[in-house]
């Protein structure tokens, strides 16, 4: 009986080390420092990467203050991810994107980065992908943090003008409108 326990326990062990070896090479994560594209960009390791659920400033978009002063919003964003970004950063790929990129949820120092770009009022929640980041979003807004400060284009569309967010961005958005 204990030479059955004991064969009983080698095979458990050997069988949860395999399981572990192809839980891990089944993921799909990336680590390392990041370089900062953009507000909603980075490269890691070598790895282009869009993050998941947020649309940042484009890098050359200007937007006006409460005095209607016009900043480089865009250029703001890259900063302050360049900011989130100090120490090392790891992303969990969603998917991949029609250009190529990894669509990650990525994190440095325990901070989830598309949440903190949200909440910081630098980047807007995509809903068109995700509601994930849009509570962060109102309250930003309600605070008057970053972009809520004053005006500005949707990122979406100041890249494609006419661009109209799908159903579920515009019904989210006439809801948080009627609210704050």
């Amino acid at each position: 009986m204990r030479r059955w326990r004991g064969l009983l326990l080698r095979i458990s062990i050997i069988a949860a080390l395999i399981f572990a070896a192809f839980w891990a090479a089944g993921r799909d994560d990336i680590t390392g420092r990041a370089i900062v594209n953009d507000g909603d960009t980075i490269t890691v390791d070598g790895s282009r990467i869009r993050i998941f659920g947020i649309d940042a400033p484009e890098l050359g978009q200007t937007c006006r203050d409460r005095n209607q002063a016009t900043y480089a919003c865009g250029r703001l964003a890259q900063r302050h991810m360049a900011r989130l970004t100090r120490s090392t950063v790891t992303c969990d790929v969603v998917e991949t994107d029609r250009y190529g990129r990894a669509v990650a949820i990525c994190r440095s120092g325990g901070t989830d980065l598309g949440e903190a770009m949200v909440a910081a009022g630098w980047a807007r929640a995509y809903l068109s992908y995700s509601l994930r980041y849009a509570p962060a979003e109102s309250k930003a807004r309600a605070a008057g943090r970053g972009l809520w400060d004053g005006e500005f284009d949707d990122p979406w569309a100041f890249r494609e003008e006419g661009y109209k967010d799908d159903l579920i961005a515009f019904a989210w958005r006439w809801v948080m409108d009627r609210i704050f």
